[in-house]
């Protein structure tokens, strides 16, 4: 199954923006460690733009998060990430 792993605690946010640009509705705080199975994922800038399978933090499926703090894993080998510098 295809999971996104967050790696640090980060923001999820309905647009690839600045957390501090969106309003408390648009955003979603989740700790370092969370998996989440996705159903899609497609790079977007330097976010991820994810659909959440079983999850809906919100009521909504659909998501960003920074590339950076997160990555992409399927039977625990990583298919997509961008290491921090």
């Amino acid at each position: 199954m295809t999971q996104l792993k967050i790696l640090c605690d980060t923001v999820l946010k309905q647009q690839p923006l600045q957390s501090s640009k969106l309003s408390d509705d648009q955003k979603q705080l989740v700790k370092a460690g969370t998996l989440f199975n996705i159903q899609a994922y497609a790079p977007s800038s330097d976010h991820v733009k994810v659909t959440l399978l079983d999850q809906s933090p919100q009521g909504k499926n659909t998501w960003y998060v920074y590339q950076k703090h997160a990555a992409i894993v399927d039977k625990n080998d990583v298919i997509f990430h961008r290491p921090l510098s």
